[in-house]
């Protein structure tokens, strides 16, 4: 199981960290790190067709 504190690595952010703090997209400290890692898994399991 990866967890938030796994996604990062040599101390730096996991892309999908990176764009939560961009955009503005985090929440409570127990939320966002299971909306980062539910997000890391769902793109994982399904790549994205487009950028977009």
């Amino acid at each position: 199981m990866t967890t938030i504190q796994g996604l990062a690595q040599d101390g730096k952010l996991y892309p999908m960290q990176t764009a939560f703090i961009t955009h503005d997209a985090f929440q409570c400290g127990y939320c966002t790190s299971g909306q980062i890692v539910s997000a890391v898994e769902m793109i994982l399991e399904e790549p994205p067709k487009s950028e977009a």
